[in-house]
């Protein structure tokens, strides 16, 4: 598979939580190498457009997937501000919940 402009490594010192949710959603599969995701003990390298743009995955994990990507940029951003980061943290709880 070749691999897409979307494609970026993480480096776990940069982005544990992105790559903690990762791992939870696909660190036992075994087409990750096919859906665009290669963790190491560094990190992970993660092909964001193959993950979500003709992926296998459902589309509560394609949304999983897209939070993760939001979540790296936090990370990499240092954060979200104040007045935002409740809102924001309310609405996935709550949406998580949703079933």
């Amino acid at each position: 598979m070749s691999v897409s402009d979307a494609a970026v490594r993480l480096h776990v010192e940069d982005y544990p939580k992105t790559l903690h949710l990762l791992a939870e959603l696909l660190g036992r599969r075994t087409d990750r190498d096919r859906l665009g995701y290669w963790p190491d003990e560094l990190g992970a390298m993660v092909d964001w457009e193959h993950l979500t743009d003709e992926s296998p995955l459902s589309s509560t994990e394609i949304a999983t997937v897209r939070i993760a990507r939001g979540c790296a940029t936090l990370e990499r951003a240092g954060g979200l501000p104040a007045r935002l980061g409740n809102v924001v943290a309310d609405v996935v709880a709550t949406t998580a919940r949703e079933r």
